[in-house]
């Protein structure tokens, strides 16, 4: 190799090493930019549906219903919005670990499923959680997720009602009870 293609070599060398951070980040640019667009293509996106008032609606009820098909309305609305709860006030459990006669009933009348949590009213603890109960259905006897010691015990049982298809919570309920573990 020639002088002169020594020093042509060596001026390009430092032109190329400048070159290839440029590259590389510009690369690496790329490379992201492609992958966000590929996240946000592959991500669904949820559509934003915002609610307007209907300005042409008018407060009350429809024009010529009779008192007695209002009346069967506001029974019906009432109807649909209850929620009847059964279970057994004064549950007895053989042992902490033994499965209790609870007797929980979501009868066929209801419009929701539920699901009933057990809370200690001395403590607050949560000592049972039952799955989604359908109207129709019922828990005759089940065990407690945290055994207790042989006592009674005052506890709130809390309905939660679910809708029955979509299981959106709509509310919930409670009533008192006194368990018993027995030994």
């Amino acid at each position: 190799m020639t002088e002169l293609e020594k020093q042509q070599l060596e001026q390009l060398t430092p032109k190329r090493r400048r070159k290839w951070p440029i590259i590389v980040v510009t690369v690496i640019v790329i490379v992201v930019v492609v992958l966000l667009l590929l996240l946000r293509s592959c991500t669904p996106q949820q559509e934003q549906m915002t609610l307007e008032r209907e300005l042409a609606a008018e407060l009350g009820l429809l024009p010529g219903m009779t008192e007695a098909e209002i009346q069967d309305r506001l029974n019906r609305t009432v109807a649909d919005s209850m929620m009847n709860v059964s279970i057994n006030p004064t549950p007895v459990f053989p042992s902490g670990t033994e499965a209790g006669n609870l007797r929980i009933e979501n009868i066929p009348g209801n419009s929701c499923s539920f699901t009933v949590t057990l809370v200690r009213s001395d403590t607050g603890e949560t000592i049972l959680t039952t799955g989604v109960i359908d109207p129709g259905y019922f828990v005759e006897n089940m065990a407690l997720d945290t055994p207790l010691p042989k006592g009674e015990y005052a506890c709130v049982a809390v309905f939660t009602a679910y809708d029955t298809e979509t299981l959106e919570e709509l509310g919930q309920a409670g009533t008192t009870l006194l368990l018993t573990v027995a030994s």
